[in-house]
């Protein structure tokens, strides 16, 4: 049965794909002035000391696009004496908290969500950092402590892609559908960028969210998010 529905669910992703035209058209005439790409970086930590307690991070985006990013919202994902994030100057997103959860802490610590221009591909916002970011964590007495500074991570999603093919598309759709009916495991999707509405659930309105995206009637993902 699950064979079937994908031969089902193939040809009605060729049908639409020989539709795309037609909406990337719309797209491109009625908001390709305004489209923004919205993007969520996952920073993520491994394995903290006993000691740390302050995380701070400096992220920096290349020449190129550092004129076009916009800071849309972040999220510390722990319980936190104190936190904040700014770009204080274009180009540069400042980081920093503090928590006595970091202490050995394995796991997502913030979600950082980003507005650019819809040219900006995946692989240009992602590889346009000076240098991913990192982690200076100090001791109580003030001094730097940078045991676990190579041990962050950090995972950068652009909304509304859900098949990772670094586009949105009605193929994303398409994949969210085929999620639903269990055609496709969670392995197979990119969940955080197929829950284009940000409720923490991807279903049928998310699908319904990219596609009112496609045909230019949002022309960004970020006051969805949070």
């Amino acid at each position: 049965m699950k064979k079937s529905i994908k031969r089902i669910t193939a040809a009605i992703s060729a049908a639409v794909v020989c539709a795309l035209p037609t909406v990337n058209a719309i797209t491109s005439s009625a908001a390709k002035a305004t489209q923004k790409n919205t993007y969520k970086i996952e920073t993520i930590m491994h394995g903290g000391s006993d000691r740390v307690y302050f995380l701070h991070i400096d992220r920096y985006f290349n020449s190129a696009i550092k004129n076009s990013v916009t800071l849309r919202n972040s999220s510390f994902q722990l319980p936190c004496n104190s936190f904040s994030a700014k770009m204080p100057q274009q180009g540069r997103m400042v980081f920093s908290a503090e928590s006595s959860a970091l202490r050995r802490y394995d796991g997502v610590v913030s979600i950082d969500t980003f507005d650019v221009p819809a040219s900006v591909t995946p692989a240009q916002f992602k590889w346009n950092f000076y240098a991913t970011a990192t982690g200076n964590y100090y001791l109580g007495d003030g001094t730097l402590y940078t045991e676990y500074e190579d041990s962050m991570e950090e995972r950068v999603h652009l909304v509304g892609d859900a098949n990772g093919d670094g586009v949105i598309m009605m193929n994303d759709v398409v994949v969210i559908q085929q999620y639903l009916i269990n055609v496709l495991d969670e392995d197979e999707i990119d969940l955080i960028a197929a829950d284009a509405n940000g409720d923490g659930t991807v279903d049928e309105n998310d699908g319904e969210l990219i596609q009112r995206y496609l045909l230019g009637s949002i022309n960004s993902f970020a006051d969805y998010q949070f």
